[in-house]
């Protein structure tokens, strides 16, 4: 899956006056599993490699997050889910001997069990506006670590392909609240990125309860920027965001 991670965590910084560095976890202190509500634990790959070789991971199966170094030391973050039941943690040594792009997938006869809307089998390749690739989340959180405030959003979608200069395509959606009510995020004008990840276009529109619409259209280059409107009339008053 090629999504650009600035993409989709843009889609939920558009949302009316979020900003501040923002890191997303629901809340919850129960059991042994920690959920990463401001920052990610974090290992040094010298207390567990010797050389980073051709590269190294490491899976933190406790702070759900697995970091990646290069041969050439740059390290990179994800957050990670971890298997159902200790029963099928998988903890030691192994070694990576295969690497495929955008690989085919089939779910366990358990995880059918489970959710037997899932498909049996899904396709490889590179994502098309036939079969683009999409993430969909129920409810998630944006926690403000400036000013402590929660943010709720529901109905979260993303849609992305390729297009065919090599750049990507990309569709947002979602709920989100407030203290003062709800909005609806949508692109009124899909996302469109070249293939260095460049900006092209692009037009996020939110519209509250209140029937207030707030319209971010994005500048083309190699930064997320945008400038805003509110019912039709230029803000020159909000912070820079990147």
């Amino acid at each position: 899956m090629r999504f650009s991670r600035r993409l989709f965590v843009a889609g939920a910084l558009a949302a009316p006056f979020v900003t501040g560095r923002a890191a997303f976890a629901t809340e919850d202190n129960q059991g042994t599993v920690r959920n990463n509500i401001s920052a990610f634990r974090t290992h040094e790959w010298q207390d567990h490699f010797d050389a980073l070789g051709v590269g190294v991971i490491i899976s933190d199966t406790t702070a759900k997050v697995l970091q990646h170094w290069t041969s050439d030391g740059q390290m990179y973050l994800y957050p990670s889910s971890v298997p159902l039941s200790d029963e099928l943690t998988r903890r030691g040594y192994t070694e990576v001997v295969e690497k495929r792009v955008n690989p085919s997938w089939a779910p366990t006869p358990s995880m059918r069990e489970r959710n037997p809307e899932w498909p049996a089998f899904v396709p490889g390749g590179d994502p098309t506006p036939e079969r683009p690739d999409r993430i969909q989340v129920a409810e998630w959180q944006v926690h403000n670590v400036l000013t402590g405030k929660v943010y709720r959003q529901t109905g979260y979608g993303v849609t992305t392909f390729l297009t065919a200069a090599g750049g990507e395509q990309t569709t947002i959606s979602g709920r989100g609240y407030r203290s003062t009510g709800f909005y609806d995020l949508v692109t009124t004008s899909p996302i469109v990125t070249n293939a260095d990840g460049d900006v092209l276009s692009g037009v996020l529109t939110s519209s509250g309860a209140d029937g207030q619409a707030l319209v971010m259209t994005l500048v083309p280059g190699a930064d997320f920027q945008a400038t805003m409107t509110v019912d039709g009339k230029p803000v020159t008053t909000a912070p820079a965001c990147q």
